[in-house]
């Protein structure tokens, strides 16, 4: 299958876009970037990378780039890409700042938290259902690139066009490091035991001249929700609604984890009852990230807790959770960071104490030794 993208450059409303066309349909991408800005076109090429994924067969590029750029599209995609070819290659000075790919939910308001107090955000506004997102981080002043690639379906190739934000303006910002907002959970990859975790930035963001540091990976949400308890205490009802539907499994398992952090740290955050559910969102064993904080909902709160999150709990995962602390789900898990710059490792550290977030002891590994070999019968993917 072949793609072609062609007609690049910013139109009389200052937007930068180009047009798309396969074998399905044409459509014009739009992105709203500051200041009539146009981005390097190595840079394009990598943003484009992060749109199509591993469809498409052949990708067209009607763009002059280098050929380390070509070439590096290329390898993201799979796919035979034809562009035509400048001279020079893709390097240039690592810029000084960092970027946060910022949403406004609660583990990029932790990873806020624990970067730089310098850290550029960037914000991708896809308008329609998504404005919600936008009226609460805008609070936050970040770089907000309102764009319609979601809408056109070019959202569903590769997880990696959230950070296509970054990329565009990696110059315009002077980035030398991107950041997510992932935490431990957000993949059973991070379970992996005698896991060596290099801190390299992944493949899309490498080939745009970027590292990679993702601050709140060796915390679980309940981490986050101390971190943000500490610092945005004020602005968690706010970016509760503004990111979880009502009625879903996602604003009922923030509301639990919050009224169990409220009583951890003895503050009051403001957050309202959860309204009433009679029947649970999923019967255990179906989501990993649900099921692994189902079992420190239990822990905390009981089966009539965890009740309105999950259902069928096993018996012998209630023994399991009766005999053990579960002290590790608060804490931070240091594989996560052993690679870090010491300047960003001390941050993380300094803000995660100052919430009262320590490091594993020797009981907090083995107890999550414990609760992944325990997960593994539902979830296989933690036994690699």
């Amino acid at each position: 299958m072949k793609i072609e993208f062609s007609d690049f450059g910013v139109d009389d409303a200052a937007v930068f876009g180009f047009t798309a066309r396969d074998d399905e349909k044409e459509t014009h991408l739009t992105f709203a970037l500051p200041e009539r800005f146009f981005p390097d076109h190595d840079l394009v090429g990598i943003a484009i990378a992060t749109l199509t994924g591993r469809k498409y067969d052949e990708i067209v590029i009607d763009l002059p780039m280098s050929a380390d750029a070509a070439s590096q599209v290329q390898g993201l995609t799979g796919a035979s890409v034809k562009a035509p070819l400048r001279s020079g290659n893709m390097s240039r000075p690592t810029g000084l700042s960092y970027g946060l790919n910022f949403s406004g939910g609660f583990d990029s308001l932790a990873a806020l938290a624990l970067l730089p107090a310098d850290t550029k955000l960037v914000s991708l506004d896809f308008g329609g259902g998504f404005a919600r997102e936008r009226e609460f981080y805008q609070q936050f002043k970040p770089a907000s690139i309102a764009t319609n690639f979601r809408a056109e379906g070019f959202a569903e190739n590769s997880w990696s066009f959230m950070g296509i934000g970054t990329i565009l303006l990696r110059d315009y910002l002077d980035l030398g490091t991107l950041s997510f907002g992932a935490i431990l959970e957000a993949s059973p990859w991070n379970f992996q035991r005698d896991l060596i975790f290099g801190g390299g930035p992944q493949p899309w963001f490498k080939a745009a001249g970027l590292n990679q540091v993702n601050p709140a990976l060796g915390l679980t949400e309940v981490g986050t929700i101390m971190l943000i308890a500490e610092n945005y205490p004020s602005k968690i009802r706010e970016s509760l609604t503004s990111l979880a539907n009502s009625g879903s499994e996602k604003l009922t398992r923030k509301f639990l984890l919050l009224r169990i952090v409220e009583d951890l740290m003895g503050v009051n955050l403001g957050v309202p009852d959860l309204p009433a559910r009679e029947t649970p969102h999923f019967a255990f064993g179906r989501s990993f990230a649900t099921d692994f904080l189902a079992l420190y909902v239990l822990k905390k709160l009981g089966s009539d807790g965890v009740g309105s999150l999950v259902g069928k709990i096993p018996d012998h995962v209630k023994e399991f959770v009766a005999g053990r602390s579960l002290d590790f789900y608060e804490r931070l898990n240091p594989t996560f960071y052993a690679a870090l710059p010491t300047s960003i490792k001390q941050r993380v550290y300094a803000q995660c104490l100052n919430a009262g977030i320590d490091a594993y002891t020797e009981k907090d590994w083995s107890e999550f030794r414990e609760t992944t070999a325990l997960l593994s019968e539902w979830h296989p993917a933690l036994k690699r």
